[in-house]
């Protein structure tokens, strides 16, 4: 149903679209060109998208690009490209630092139903991930079922030495990370991650031997690493789900 909607928006989109470049073509809007239509029409349906979804990130980069779109139409030809790109960068990161919590939850509430759907966690009981693992910037050494660490504006080396591991959440905001999972051991066949990087660099170390299945969103950043394509070394049956958002940032994951 879900991915119905979406087809009905963008099929919609597309159709206004063209109506709006044959207005254009026939005179109708002066000195608006296909460029300004189509550009003005992917942005703003970016956010659109955002503000349903509650990603900042989308809404201010929306804009952001519009505001490129029609500077000069505007008169702002000083602030653009580049200030108002970093503009929206960082107020995305003002506004995840203000209002924090949703992206968690909604990977909490995907994290809870995989292992309530498992057989070595039938009997679960999920109290509600607000406090687990450890955000303190000086704790490098960890332990625990459920880990969470969370970055910002400096640099920072966590190790996560548990030896049954369910679940790891990373936040890394306009800083950079190193995380080390070598000496970690999975609780079951499923290590559930939510990457969180925003405008920084974050370096992930895992054992070898596990698999690699990626679900992370990019936006002008990627998750990358030659190791991820060595699928044929990782042979036993841990498998690492990686889901969250990497956006204006770099993230490696690596074997060792």
């Amino acid at each position: 149903m879900k991915k119905r909607a979406g087809n009905i928006f963008w099929g919609v989109l597309i159709i206004a679209a063209a109506a709006l470049w044959l207005i254009s073509e026939m005179g109708y809007l002066d000195n608006v060109g296909f460029k300004h239509i189509m550009f003005s029409a992917l942005w703003g349906a970016w956010i659109i998208k955002g503000i349903v979804s509650r990603e900042s990130f989308s809404v201010f980069m929306g804009l952001a690009f519009l505001a490129i779109v029609w500077d000069k139409e505007l008169g702002i030809q000083a602030i653009t490209p580049w200030p108002v790109i970093g503009a929206a960068i960082l107020l995305t990161i003002g506004c995840s630092l203000i209002f924090r919590g949703f992206g968690r939850k909604k990977w909490e509430k995907n994290y809870f139903c995989n292992y309530k759907n498992s057989e070595e966690d039938s009997n679960h009981s999920w109290q509600g991930n607000a406090n687990y693992g450890t955000d303190q910037p000086h704790q490098s050494h960890v332990e625990g079922e459920h880990v969470y660490h969370m970055n910002r504006f400096s640099g920072a080396q966590k190790y996560i030495d548990s030896q049954n591991l369910k679940s790891v959440e990373i936040i890394n905001k306009a800083g950079g990370m190193e995380v080390y999972l070598d000496n970690a051991r999975a609780a079951g066949d499923k290590v559930y991650m939510r990457i969180e990087c925003y405008a920084g660099g974050l370096e992930i170390y895992i054992p070898r031997n596990w698999r690699v299945q990626n679900k992370v969103d990019c936006f002008m950043g990627a998750i990358d690493g030659p190791d991820m394509q060595r699928e044929d070394e990782a042979v036993n049956d841990v498998t690492l789900i990686l889901t969250g958002t990497v956006k204006a940032a770099g993230v490696d994951i690596i074997r060792v």
